[in-house]
């Protein structure tokens, strides 16, 4: 199934923040997405605009950066997890809140 969107994920995919760590240029997130159904599931357009941000604690956000690590889309396998690190825009003091197709994960 091709997942595009909050609302595909709700019942299919459970997303969690697993890490947030600092770099030089900005900082990295690495979420967790673990498939609840038989089948893969392909999330597509990870790079599109606000599709991915981190939210630090004055509410100011920062997208992705443009690192060629960051995938665009990812598939997980059925019954499983997989965790994936994303690079994102810094300086950032210390994220709060992740944001995945306007959902919030803190």
């Amino acid at each position: 199934a091709i997942i595009s969107s909050h609302l595909q994920l709700k019942g299919r995919l459970t997303i969690q923040v697993l890490k947030a760590e600092p770099d030089n240029e900005g900082f990295y997130i690495t979420l967790g997405f673990k498939n609840n159904t038989d089948m893969p599931l392909r999330l597509i357009n990870l790079k599109q605009a606000d599709a991915l941000i981190a939210i630090d604690q004055d509410g100011y956000a920062n997208g992705l950066s443009s690192s060629p690590g960051n995938p665009n889309e990812l598939t997980v396998p059925p019954k499983a997890a997989i965790r994936q690190k994303f690079s994102f825009e810094g300086p950032i003091k210390a994220v709060t809140t992740v944001r995945v197709w306007g959902q919030e994960y803190k």
